[in-house]
Order: C-alpha cells, then sequence, then structure tokens
C-alpha cells in the first residue's frame, strides 16, 4: 500500500505537468474566496469564535463559514 502512494506521488505530478506542457497552460486552482472561507471556517473552530460578519478582503455571509467550520475533514 505505501508503495502504491509514493508511486502515486511521483506519477501524478509528472502528469500534470506534461498536461500543460501539452496544452500549454496549466489547469486553475482554488479561486481566492475558496480559501478564506476555509481560513475563516478552522479560525472559527479553533478560537475565534462565530461572527455575524466575516469583513476579511470583503464582507461575506457567515453561515457557508459556520457549516464548513463544523463539517468532518479527514487527517
Amino acid at each position: 500500500m505505501r508503495r502504491k502512494a509514493s508511486l502515486f506521488c511521483l506519477v501524478f505530478p509528472v502528469a500534470l505537468i506534461a498536461r500543460g506542457a501539452w496544452l500549454r497552460e496549466f489547469p486553475p486552482g482554488q479561486w481566492f474566496d475558496e480559501g478564506l472561507n476555509g481560513i475563516d471556517a478552522w479560525a472559527t473552530l479553533h478560537g475565534g469564535g462565530p461572527r455575524l460578519m466575516y469583513p476579511d478582503v470583503f464582507p461575506r455571509e457567515p453561515l457557508l463559514v459556520w457549516i464548513l467550520s463544523v463539517a468532518p475533514t479527514t487527517r
């Protein structure tokens, strides 16, 4: 099982770079608001507490951040 994981960690980045070179572009990453929601959810869960508005960068509603903060995660 460990050998498959290490093989995957080697093959996947090589395949991604080959795809980017062939298409001359790389696939898009996450948009910045998804990252901000994740950071705010982590901060809410680990001591920040829920807020009524998350004003970082631009004002956002808290419902999605609250749901993300209590959603189970893999570790």
